[in-house]
């Protein structure tokens, strides 16, 4: 298989490897969610924004009452010394780094150069991600950029982060809330990962379930190029009208590997397609506002307490963006939830350029108030009660504290939905401690 076959495939397999170990997380990876009531679907446009072709890509949005995700960069212009590409290849834009919007053109892309661009993506009331300053991947992959450069290590991958969220809060006077990671490498070498670095920031990270195909090289006619951008879209519509409902699609805002600004050509067809099937497209944010969850229905009252939950930095979600509601709380994500918000990966500062991921003092607490026992068993209900009962966890910030829960009776096994329930009982009418992200 060529590295052009590769890349898709490392891609997704990249995209979906988020959901095969459930783990609890402040930071979901938002690829779908469930079917709202109505069907929106969010498009998502990465690597830009490019002049000549993000004034095309906004025009048509308006055009047709769509609006988008932009992950945007900062500036390739920096990425150098290089030496180009071949056309046709992932090494299209550069051997040793990525350079937008082609090879020698930096100027022609990112917040830096096209400031304008970037108002106007946001004065449309599109929304703007964070898909991070220069492009450098977190960490090093081997199987289709080898020899790329990537960043050295967690700290090098934040800053880089925080300099483009900086930037678009001077220029727009509000931050980004989600992040995509370069070509989706979510390890860095010194052993943090994509979750880390999101979660300093205040991020989600965003995914998605769909490629719309704008990045791959041209065929032998534009009409055989704007085929391919369709073909995916118009099997998952004909094999089920709903299918896409709740949907992230991924699409270039920038040139394709053959130097061809497909996206111009396909993005109205593609948005026909979708409005024949009765789709409303909007941004990432609102779709997460219209359904937050990816296995639990907007209307179940599971959602509303993990959101209750989540905004107070509990960690009661999985990194997947899942509930699963109907499993078992164990007792070591009990620990974790009781534990309550806690600040991030102290990446920068630290002295030793690490952090415990959890509080210590705040999980040893939540461990004592649990009967010995390991991690992976279910808790019972009697324990939950207990356990909330004793629930009281300080801010650091404000000293704010939630107010604890009459203890209830009953045994057997807890599962999810019930633990969800019965904390954000806990937390009562008052919002939790305030607690701030670094980035927020």
């Amino acid at each position: 298989m060529t590295l052009y076959g590769l890349r898709p495939v490392l891609r997704w397999t990249r995209t979906l490897a988020g959901g095969r170990r459930p783990v609890p997380s402040r930071v979901r990876r938002i690829s779908a969610v469930a079917p709202p009531a109505e069907r929106l679907v969010a498009i998502t446009f990465d690597d830009g924004p490019t002049r000549g072709i993000t004034e095309q890509v906004l025009e048509t949005l308006e055009r047709c009452g769509a609006r988008g995700t932009f992950d945007i960069i900062g500036s390739t212009a920096d990425n150098y010394p290089d030496t180009a590409g071949r056309a046709g290849t992932p090494l299209w834009s550069g051997r040793r780094y990525d350079h937008y919007a082609a090879f020698g053109r930096d100027g022609e892309a990112g917040l830096r150069a096209q400031p304008d661009l970037v108002r106007r993506i946001a004065a449309g009331g599109h929304e703007v991600s964070n898909h991070s300053y220069r492009h450098l991947a977190f960490g090093p992959e081997h199987l289709v950029y080898r020899g790329r450069h990537a960043h050295e290590g967690a700290a090098a991958a934040l800053e880089d982060q925080r300099r483009l969220h900086d930037a678009c809060r001077a220029l727009l006077g509000q931050a980004p809330r989600l992040g995509r990671p370069p070509h989706y490498i979510d390890r860095t070498p010194d052993g943090w990962s994509a979750y880390d670095l999101y979660d300093a920031m205040g991020y989600q990270y965003l995914a998605a379930s769909l490629d719309l195909g704008g990045w791959r090289r041209s065929r032998n006619s534009r009409a055989a190029t704007v085929d391919d951008a369709l073909a995916a879209l118009r099997t998952q519509l004909r094999t089920d009208p709903a299918a896409l409902s709740g949907q992230v699609l991924f699409a270039k805002d920038g040139y394709n590997m053959s130097l061809q600004p497909v996206v111009c050509w396909a993005l109205p067809l593609q948005l026909e397609l979708l409005a024949a099937a009765g789709y409303r497209v909007v941004t990432v944010s609102e779709l997460l506002e219209s359904s937050p969850f990816a296995d639990v229905p907007p209307t179940d009252p599971a959602a509303a307490a993990a959101r209750r939950l989540l905004a107070a930095g509990v960690p009661c979600a999985f990194r997947d963006n899942t509930l699963r509601v109907e499993g078992p709380l164990r007792r070591g994500e009990l620990a974790a939830w009781l534990a309550g918000p806690v600040s991030p990966p102290a990446l920068l500062g630290a002295a030793d350029g690490r952090h415990a991921r959890p509080d210590p003092a705040g999980m040893a607490a939540a461990r004592g108030w649990l009967e010995p026992g390991v991690p992976g068993e279910p808790v019972a209900r009697a324990e939950l009660e207990r356990s909330l009962e004793r629930w009281e966890w300080v801010s650091s910030r404000t000293g704010a504290d939630a107010a604890p829960v009459a203890p209830g009776g009953g045994g057997g096994a807890v599962t999810r939905r019930l633990a969800l329930a019965r904390m954000a009982a806990a937390l009562g009418t008052r919002c939790g401690p305030e607690w701030r992200r670094p980035g927020a």
